[in-house]
């Protein structure tokens, strides 16, 4: 089995400009257009994204009602009208981390990763003060292309924000059974139980290690995101609880 990494990723709303009939038409304002037209083709029945819509017709700059909309159309199957609300809430609020997280999860469950990793790359390399959300799907989405040196300095930055997260501990040891250190993959699974002993994701990668059946560094890891889709976009209220945050990467 392979491990799988799950982060709850918290974001918040994003806004955009509003456009008149006198504007003229640019690139920005194009893709606007269609974002609307697709809204309306999506249907009015429901009742959810309606009401985020008339919080964004009063206030285009309502970034959680943005965010929250993005994850709701997410939610019925449509990533590319999520993905246009991300890239809009982009291009008004470029130093948003949940925007970014936004667009970033939003390519990899769309199977466009590595469209993912570059614009996550290009988002960090700016901002120094980079969260571990950000770090760890970075270090995951390297992970799946086989750049695992890379990856392993992602996961230990991820874990440099943040070291009391069961699943960062976890995610940095497969990424070291990948390279065939086996020592210390060990050590981070016995790092991850001992702060989240009910980890049956740590318990089957540290178990199949010690038996010699853990992943060898030929291929990408599997990893599963089902229940981090489930969470993009979804605002929530103070910080996730110390051990529930993080994408695992599960064998």
């Amino acid at each position: 089995m392979a491990i799988v990494a799950v982060a709850t990723i918290v974001l918040a709303g994003c806004a955009e400009r509003r456009v008149t009939a006198t504007t003229p038409q640019t690139g920005v304002r194009a893709t606007m257009a269609r974002q609307i037209q697709n809204a309306v083709d999506a249907g009015d029945g429901d009742m959810q994204a309606r009401g985020l819509r008339q919080r964004l017709a009063a206030n285009p700059d309502d970034l959680e009602a943005r965010l929250a909309l993005a994850h709701r159309y997410a939610q019925r199957g449509l990533p590319d009208l999520a993905l246009e609300h991300y890239r809009l809430a982009a291009i008004r609020f470029p130093d948003s981390e949940p925007v970014a997280l936004g667009v970033a999860k939003t390519l990899r469950e769309m199977n466009e990763g590595t469209q993912a990793l570059v614009g996550l790359q290009a988002y960090v390399a700016m901002h120094a003060s980079a969260g571990w959300e950000l770090l760890s799907l970075q270090g995951i989405l390297l992970d799946e292309r086989g750049k695992y040196a890379d990856a392993e300095v992602s996961h230990r930055a991820a874990l440099a924000r943040d070291g009391n997260r069961s699943s960062l501990h976890n995610n940095l040891g497969y990424n070291l059974t990948l390279q065939g250190k086996r020592g210390e993959a060990a050590a981070e699974f016995h790092r991850a139980l001992a702060i989240d002993g009910n980890s049956e994701i740590a318990k089957n990668n540290l178990a199949e290690l010690e038996a010699g059946t853990g992943p060898k560094a030929t291929g990408p890891p599997v990893n599963l995101w089902k229940r981090v889709a489930s969470s993009v976009g979804k605002v929530v209220a103070g910080p996730p609880a110390p051990n529930a945050g993080g994408a695992e990467t599960k064998k």
